[in-house]
C-alpha cells in the first residue's frame, strides 16, 4: 500500500447522534426517560448509576450511565464532537437518525423532520465530516413528498441526504408493498440503504421478540434484491453479536443470520454488511471477521462501522476498538473495509 493511499480518509459507516428528545416518552425504561431530559435530574441519575456495582466485573450500571449521559446531550453537534475526538481528523462519519414516532411508545419532543433538519445543519457545519442518512418509515404521511424533500429539493438547510436508514422491527416488513415505492425511489436515484439487521435493538412496543425477529430477518430482502439488482443495500450489524456467538457455539445451526447474510453476499453483488456493534465483542468476533474477509465476495462488501453511541455501554472503548481492529486486521484489510468498500457503497465509486 502506498503512502498516498494511507493518507485517505477513514469512513465510519454507522454512528448515531440523535438525542433523548428523539426518544418516545414511554420508551423502556420508562422511569428514566423524562428525568434524563431534565439537566439536574440527569446528573443525579448518571452519578448514582456510575457508583452502583463498581466491583462487578461487568460494571453494567457504569456503562449504562455513560450511554445515557451521551444520549442526554443537548444537541447532535455536541454528541458528534465526542466521537470525532476518537478518530483521525479526516475521518468521515455516516450518521443514522431514528424515527420512533410509529412504535407506539408515546409522544416524542422532537419529531423526525426536526431531527433531520438538525442533522442537515450538523452536516453543513462539519462540512465533509458528516454524511447524513435519512430515517424513513413507510407509514409516515406523504412519503413521496418526504423523499423528494430529503433527496431532491434539498429542503433541509440546502443539504442533500446521502442514503436511507430503515429499521423494520419498528413495525414494517421488507418485501411487502409498503416499502416498494421507497426501494423504487432508491433504485432510480442510486441511493444506498442501510437496514437494521440484528436480533437486538428497539422494536414496536406491542411486538414480541419473535415477531420483531420475523420483521428483521435478512431473508426478507431476497425479493428486494431480486427486483432491484442495482440498488446498494447494507444489512447493519452483520446479523448481530448474538448470531456471531451462535456461529461459533452452534456451528450446525440452520438458523443463523451471520451465515445467511454471508451466503446472500456471495449470491448478490449489491449486498453489503457493516460490523457495527457486533465488533465490540472484540476477542471472539475479530478472528471470525478476519477469516470471513478471506472470501473475495465478503472482503469487498464489509463496511467498518461502530454504532456509536449505542456501544458506549459496552466494555471496549471506541477509540481502543478502532485502533486495535486496525492492528489486528492489518492495513490492507482495514483499509478495504474502512475506505475502499465504503466509497463503493456510499457513492458507487468502483
Amino acid at each position: 500500500m502506498s503512502d498516498s493511499q494511507r493518507e485517505e480518509v477513514i469512513y465510519n459507516c454507522h454512528i448515531h447522534t440523535f438525542t433523548m428528545n428523539n426518544v418516545p416518552d414511554n420508551y423502556i425504561p420508562k422511569i428514566l426517560i423524562k428525568p434524563m431530559r431534565i439537566k439536574w435530574l440527569r446528573k443525579v441519575v448518571v452519578k448514582a448509576l456510575s457508583f452502583v456495582d463498581l466491583r462487578s466485573k461487568h460494571d453494567i450500571f457504569e456503562r449504562y450511565a455513560k450511554f445515557m449521559d451521551v444520549s442526554s446531550t443537548k444537541d447532535q453537534l455536541s454528541i458528534f464532537k465526542i466521537i470525532q475526538e476518537y478518530y483521525p481528523s479526516t475521518t468521515r462519519f455516516v450518521v443514522m437518525p431514528m424515527d420512533m414516532s410509529h412504535m407506539g411508545a408515546g409522544a416524542i419532543p422532537q419529531k423526525i423532520d426536526a431531527q433531520h433538519e438538525e442533522l442537515a445543519q450538523l452536516a453543513k457545519t462539519m462540512d465533509k465530516a458528516v454524511i447524513p442518512f435519512a430515517a424513513i418509515d413507510p407509514r409516515r404521511n406523504n412519503l413521496d413528498k418526504a423523499l423528494d424533500d430529503l433527496f431532491i429539493k434539498k429542503k433541509y438547510s440546502g443539504i442533500n441526504f446521502t442514503g436511507i436508514k430503515l429499521y423494520p422491527p419498528l413495525g414494517y416488513k421488507p418485501g411487502g408493498k409498503k416499502l416498494d415505492p421507497l426501494f423504487a425511489f432508491a433504485n432510480e436515484h442510486k441511493l444506498p440503504i442501510t437496514a437494521h439487521c440484528s436480533r437486538g435493538g428497539v422494536r414496536q412496543l406491542n411486538f414480541t421478540k419473535k415477531k420483531a425477529h420475523d420483521y428483521t430477518n435478512p431473508a426478507n430482502y431476497r425479493k428486494v434484491l431480486d427486483k432491484y439488482p442495482d440498488m446498494r443495500l447494507c444489512l447493519a450489524h452483520f446479523g448481530g453479536d448474538e448470531e456471531w456467538k451462535k456461529y461459533l457455539e452452534h456451528p450446525r445451526s440452520k438458523d443463523n443470520w451471520l451465515s445467511d447474510i454471508r451466503g446472500m453476499m456471495q449470491e448478490y453483488d449489491n449486498l453489503y454488511a457493516d460490523i457495527s456493534y457486533s465488533i465490540f465483542s472484540f476477542t471472539d468476533n475479530t478472528p471470525i471477521l478476519k477469516v470471513l474477509l478471506q472470501d473475495k465476495a465478503i472482503k469487498e462488501r464489509v463496511l467498518f462501522g461502530s454504532d456509536f453511541y449505542m456501544a458506549e455501554k459496552e466494555r471496549y472503548e471506541e477509540k481502543r476498538l478502532s485502533i486495535t481492529l486496525r492492528a489486528m486486521l492489518g492495513e490492507d484489510l482495514f483499509w478495504q473495509i474502512a475506505n475502499v468498500n465504503p466509497k463503493r457503497f456510499l457513492f458507487g465509486i468502483q
